[in-house]
């Protein structure tokens, strides 16, 4: 259920705003560390290049 002062971001920076939305991928995915997070995201814009 959608909250109205819910809403979704697109993170375009790797600096402060990947912290908030790491809080909230790690209770989605407990095995998730911050390595692993950040690795992710650097990951993202290659994956996006094969679509």
């Amino acid at each position: 259920m959608n909250s109205p002062n819910e809403s979704i971001l697109e993170l375009t920076t790797i600096d402060h705003q990947w912290v908030q939305a790491f809080t909230v991928m790690q209770q989605l995915r407990t095995d998730l560390t911050e390595k692993s997070f950040l690795d992710l995201l650097h990951e993202i814009p290659n994956m996006l290049k094969s679509y």
